[in-house]
């Protein structure tokens, strides 16, 4: 992977990467990380998430009112669902699936204003940085397809951060997660994760 410091060209195309800007057609780092050109991936070293339209996020219902919702989603800013626009029934304390509607920033403070909520029931809530979810997902996410397949479980992860773990194994997902975030930036690192796969299904 080639080391990326900001202002430098990441590709010669508009790209949708977190952390970066597309200028003149052409896509910049804004933060420090790394480009993995096989995948066509920038990994962010640093830096926190940053709310775009049709982001999917994972969060919790911290509080409801007569119309609207609001969602801790381990960012700055609270998630808000306008109830009067939204079908499911939600209730404080539910996790949810929900999708940026969009960004609104004030003088002081700031929401992200969110739809399509679904509730996930049972299950684990685990966070990881949000600048190693891209490579937690995989181009086409390929990597969070092999963890889940290879261990029998649910999963749902939020460009937020918030990882939702559902059946199977939910303590080696969790394991196998925090082996990809520590290791975003090595290479090799799907055949790794493969391999300790195989070796939980076939013990010797």
């Amino acid at each position: 992977m080639d080391v990326i410091i900001p202002g430098e060209k990441v590709s010669d195309k508009p790209e949708r990467f977190q952390g970066t800007s597309v200028s003149n057609g052409s896509t910049y780092a804004n933060v420090v990380g790394f480009y993995d050109k096989d995948r066509n991936m920038f990994v962010q070293l640093v830096g926190m998430w940053e709310p775009r339209e049709g982001d999917i996020v994972v969060g919790q219902i911290s509080s409801k009112r007569s119309r609207a919702c609001y969602v801790d989603l381990n960012f700055p800013y609270k998630g808000e669902i306008q109830l009067r626009y939204e079908e499911t029934r939600l209730s404080t304390g539910d996790v949810i699936e929900a999708e940026v509607r969009d960004f609104r920033k004030f003088e002081d403070e700031a929401l992200v204003s969110l739809t399509r909520p679904k509730v996930l029931h049972g299950g684990m809530l685990v966070a990881v940085k949000p600048t190693k979810v891209p490579r937690i997902l995989g181009k086409a996410n390929t990597m969070i397809k092999q963890i889940a397949e290879g261990t029998g479980s649910s999963l749902v992860v939020g460009m937020n951060g918030m990882l939702w773990i559902k059946g199977g194994d939910m303590n080696l997902v969790e394991k196998l997660i925090r082996e990809v975030e520590e290791k975003a930036h090595t290479n090799g690192l799907t055949d790794k994760i493969k391999q300790e796969i195989d070796a939980y299904k076939n013990p010797k």
